[in-house]
């Protein structure tokens, strides 16, 4: 997958541990459930995956009966063996957090669930079999397809480049990227509806919205 967000920051290009976005994610929010955590690390890894080209996290994420879950995550949630702390988030990685959590972290975990059914990565490979089979695995490019194809992966790089506007580079590399055309898995043209956002992230605007 070609790089598209050369206007996000890159202090670490490492990926972290689950466990420390989840550190993150309870810090942020106390009394998140666990349901919660896994729904907002799935959307998390796809958003960072979007942004930057790389995960935020190295663990794999599993279609289990009831949704995305991080295996490694779920299972020192339940045998407790959570490692320590590995390494903090970098700045694009605090700031998939806030975009991830602005737009779902209200949502109470039946809603995220329901969520992430209707979605592809998800949906499409779900687990069938008992608890004793392996759960399939959602792959990364599972999860930069389908929020291509939803046009979902358009409107996270508009309110992310908005957020950006502290940075001093910013409407310069803004321009840079709406030159490039790297929008699409193909590099497909991108449509008026972002270019206006684009245009307006430029200004220092905050974008909520890319299509019409």
């Amino acid at each position: 997958m070609r790089e598209t967000a050369l206007a996000m920051p890159r202090s670490d290009p490492r990926p972290v541990s689950a466990h420390d976005v989840a550190r993150e994610l309870r810090r942020r929010v106390p009394d998140a459930g666990l349901a919660q955590v896994h729904k907002w690390s799935y959307y998390a890894q796809a958003w960072h995956l979007i942004l930057t080209g790389r995960p935020l996290f190295y663990e794999q994420i599993e279609a289990y009966a009831h949704g995305p879950v991080v295996a490694p995550l779920w299972r020192a949630e339940h045998y407790g063996s959570s490692p320590p702390p590995r390494q903090p988030l970098d700045d694009t990685g605090r700031l998939v957090l806030d975009l991830v959590l602005e737009t779902y972290g209200s949502w109470p975990a039946w809603k995220l669930k329901q969520q992430t059914h209707r979605e592809g990565p998800w949906r499409d490979i779900k687990e069938y079999d008992g608890p004793g089979e392996p759960s399939p695995v959602i792959t990364h490019e599972n999860l930069v397809e389908w929020f291509e194809s939803t046009g979902e992966a358009e409107q996270v790089r508009a309110r992310a480049f908005a957020r950006e506007d502290k940075d001093p580079d910013h409407a310069q590399r803004v321009d840079e990227l709406r030159s490039s055309g790297p929008y699409g898995p193909q590099g497909r043209p991108i449509d008026r509806n972002v270019l206006a956002a684009l245009a307006q992230a430029t200004s220092g605007d905050h974008v909520n919205e890319s299509r019409p």
